[in-house]
């Protein structure tokens, strides 16, 4: 299927470069692709790729650590896809502390990545028997996204994008 093409596609194109950041973000677009193909191990091995080379990365410029986080969301994803819940809960929990940290420098841009990433926390955490921390996470990603909600929809009456202006009523 796709998957399979994708992954054809991916191995060509890393083994045609040798800048780490290009093999990060194909590793890294290849485990989100195998991930939603179902194929969590296969998506896991990518997500580690990607994870170590970003670590690297993000010591030396900080603006590989985003993606460093999201590298993270999607190894701990692939585990917890394959069954292996505890072994995601610490790395979705490292994600979380990244995009915390992005979030509270720039919550215009990393708001809806830190409640994503606090959902997905506390979906495992639950998985593991963590109830009242998965509840603890999963209300503070709600509660962060009713407010970028709220915001979206105050911008888009303020700037006229509301369905009836644009005629869609």
């Amino acid at each position: 299927g796709a998957a399979e093409i994708v992954d054809r596609l991916a191995v060509r194109r890393l083994a045609r470069t040798t800048d780490p950041a290009e093999q990060a973000r194909l590793n890294s677009a290849l485990s989100y692709r195998l991930i939603n193909a179902g194929r969590y191990k296969d998506a896991a091995k990518a997500s580690v790729k990607a994870v170590d080379l970003y670590r690297r990365l993000a010591q030396t410029d900080d603006e590989y650590k985003s993606d460093l986080a999201y590298s993270l969301d999607i190894l701990g994803a692939s585990l917890a896809g394959e069954g292996d819940s505890d072994k995601a809960v610490p790395i979705m929990a490292e994600s979380f502390k990244i995009y915390n940290e992005l979030a509270q420098d720039n919550p215009k841009a990393y708001e809806r990545f830190l409640a994503h990433s606090l959902g997905h926390l506390g979906s495992t955490l639950s998985k593991v028997g963590k109830i009242d921390e998965a509840l603890t996470f999963l209300a503070r990603a709600a509660t962060i996204q009713i407010r970028i909600d709220k915001k979206s929809d105050t911008e888009d009456i303020i700037h006229g994008n509301d369905a009836a202006e644009l005629g869609n009523t």
